[in-house]
């Protein structure tokens, strides 16, 4: 099955609602590809710096892609090769809520089933002819069941014993809990230490995969927990322009007095939202941080909670 690049629940939460209809187009195939789309009237002027930031992005077609939703305008897809624009062209439909512009492509039904599976509305194939129709309720029905298979590998396994399952990981000084069925990496950074822990896709058009990151840092200089916050956050506004400090509070982790974050802000065009942790014990640093895209935030906070509650200093 086609897998396109929709980047749906992103898009979803930021930029749901409906838009003016999109631009007439000229349409026309070309050798071996799905179509070429001319036009030469694009709301770029508004979208210039976004743009602007897309030429040296390592992902081009994403970019633009994000852009061009953000925008509902089709127009920005034609700055794509033909397939990346075929892909954009559907997700603007879908955050549009224009089936019209479905009707630009040559293969539609794909369209139509990408709209029909985002409104769980499998209606809207029916106004397909009776070939397309039946295309489109297959990948449809595809798309469901993928979702579905994402979302039971994105939570954690259930035990007999009606428990969340968890392993644990002990390494590096430190032990903590993390669910079966997430991924685990070692992390080695000069000389900091740790672990990252992430979730499956839970969808098709899943691109971000939520993760907790795990890292023990010794400290070059004797410092106090408050120096170190200090610190800390200075280099997270230095770093991250666009960064917003949701609250700063005290904490405790492992026992011990620590603080925490919760910050949002945007990076390669995703809009993420993290919570961070962090105490010091035996001249070392212990930080913790949990990322998710924003609307999956709360969705995994229950997990990533249940794992920082777990965390030992061993």
């Amino acid at each position: 099955m086609r897998k396109i690049i929709i980047f749906l629940i992103v898009f979803s939460i930021l930029f749901v609602g409906c838009s003016e209809p999109a631009q007439q187009q000229t349409v026309k195939k070309s050798e071996g590809k799905n179509l070429m789309v001319e036009n030469k009237s694009t709301s770029t002027t508004k979208y210039a710096e976004q743009l602007k930031s897309c030429v040296n992005s390592q992902n081009k077609t994403q970019c633009y892609t994000f852009v061009a939703a953000k925008s509902k305008d089709i127009g920005i897809c034609d700055l794509l090769d033909t397939s990346g624009r075929f892909d954009c062209y559907i997700l603007v439909a879908m955050e549009s809520n224009d089936v019209g512009i479905c009707n630009i492509l040559s293969d539609k039904f794909y369209c139509y089933a990408s709209m029909a599976w985002k409104s769980k509305n499998p209606n809207i194939c029916d106004n397909l002819d009776e070939k397309s129709k039946n295309r489109c309720h297959e990948l449809y029905d595809g798309f469901l069941k993928e979702e579905k298979e994402r979302n039971k590998l994105s939570e954690p396994k259930i035990s007999e014993s009606g428990e969340a399952d968890f392993l644990i990981y002990e390494n590096h000084g430190i032990k903590i809990k993390y669910p079966s069925n997430w991924e685990i990496e070692e992390l080695s950074f000069g000389s900091q230490r740790g672990a990252k822990f992430w979730s499956h896709q839970q969808t098709i058009s899943d691109t971000f995969s939520e993760n907790l990151l795990v890292v023990v840092n010794p400290l070059q200089q004797s410092m106090t927990l408050k120096e170190f916050t200090d610190q800390n956050i200075e280099q997270i506004k230095r770093v991250i322009p666009n960064v917003n400090i949701l609250s700063s509070t005290d904490a405790t982790l492992d026992n011990n007095q620590a603080h925490k974050l919760v910050l949002t802000y945007s990076i390669n065009q995703q809009n993420l939202k993290s919570l961070q942790i962090w105490t010091l014990k035996d001249n070392k640093s212990y930080v913790l941080t949990y990322v998710a895209e924003v609307g999956e935030y709360d969705t995994f906070l229950e997990t990533a909670q249940e794992m920082i509650n777990s965390f030992n200093i061993v």
